[in-house]
């Protein structure tokens, strides 16, 4: 909630007044993700909110227990989180989270939201590479964080001005993950998902227990929500087709191990629809499940605590 509050009011500031930039629309947030980037996570709100699921689990009270909590948000800011926000994109490398960045699109607007930066008692401008930029203290982070205006409705934060920096420049120079022989990693249905995620293997010599988790260079997943069901895809890339075949072994005994979950129906009938494969020095898990079943699920654990 923190994370999402800050992005949306850093995306207000479109009305201080940013020349040139302004006028420049990210269709594609990885547009401004460096090459180097190690982790990316995308959610596209737009299509949790309006999936059939989401439409199942808010039915009724508790749709009006979200409004409830979301309503806290949008007296301070004046934005309707349920209606306002569209996606949320971040990225950066794994071991420096001063490169961490998280860019928000919508259709919200400033009004009072811009207040929440200025009331910052070290909250000031700036200029980076002809762009104007703000700049405000985090004190439950306790750090310095930078923002950006892209356009109306959507604007960036960054933990350093070297990632806003590496933005300017992955976005001008189109030297960016998507022109890079990382885009291959990405998932392919990443358009339809509800949210999707990479991760590869640092670069930094001191991270190197990613690589040598049973040999995995990266990782890749989405989840896409269905009319009746969720689909879940992870592929892994492996060092050799030896270790991608030891990375299959791995994912069959964790779900035969699943289908064993006698106290659990739910969870068994999961696992056993579960689908293990792979090629070269790939290793893939395909799970899909119908809405009821993982209501029910979610039913269960419920009523349990």
């Amino acid at each position: 909630m923190k994370t999402l509050k800050t992005a949306l009011a850093v995306a207000t500031l479109a009305l201080v007044g940013l020349p040139a930039w302004s006028e420049t629309t990210v269709k594609d947030p990885l547009a401004m993700a460096p090459a180097d980037s190690e982790v990316v996570i995308s959610a596209n709100v737009r299509k949790v909110i309006d999936s059939a699921l989401f439409k199942e689990a808010t039915a009724g009270g508790e749709r009006e227990k979200l409004e409830t909590k979301l309503q806290v948000l949008k007296n301070l800011t004046g934005v309707d989180v349920l209606k306002e926000v569209d996606r949320l994109c971040l990225w950066g490398r794994v071991d420096r989270d001063e490169s961490i960045v998280i860019l928000a699109q919508g259709s919200f607007k400033s009004d009072g939201l811009i207040a929440i930066l200025k009331a910052n008692d070290e909250y000031k401008t700036s200029e980076i590479k002809g762009q104007t930029m703000h700049q405000w203290f985090d004190k439950k982070e306790k750090r310095t964080k930078y923002g950006l205006v892209l356009s109306e409705g959507c604007a960036a934060i960054f933990n350093s001005t070297a990632a806003v920096e590496a933005a300017l420049d992955a976005k001008e120079s189109g030297k960016n993950l998507l022109s890079s022989d990382k885009k291959k990693l990405l998932p392919e249905n990443r358009d339809d998902a509800a949210l999707w995620g990479m991760l590869v293997k640092p670069d930094a010599k001191d991270s190197a227990k990613f690589k040598e988790t049973l040999g995995v260079k990266s990782v890749a997943g989405a989840i896409v929500l269905g009319e009746k069901a969720v689909d879940v895809a992870v592929t892994a890339h492996a060092e050799s087709a030896e270790k991608a075949g030891k990375l299959q072994d791995v994912a069959r005994g964790i779900m035969a191990l699943g289908s064993l979950q006698g106290e659990n129906a739910g969870v068994r009938k999961i696992a056993s629809g579960a689908k293990v494969g792979g090629e070269g020095d790939s290793a893939s898990l395909q799970i899909s499940v119908a809405n009821e079943e993982l209501l029910a699920l979610a039913k269960e654990k419920k009523d349990k605590k």
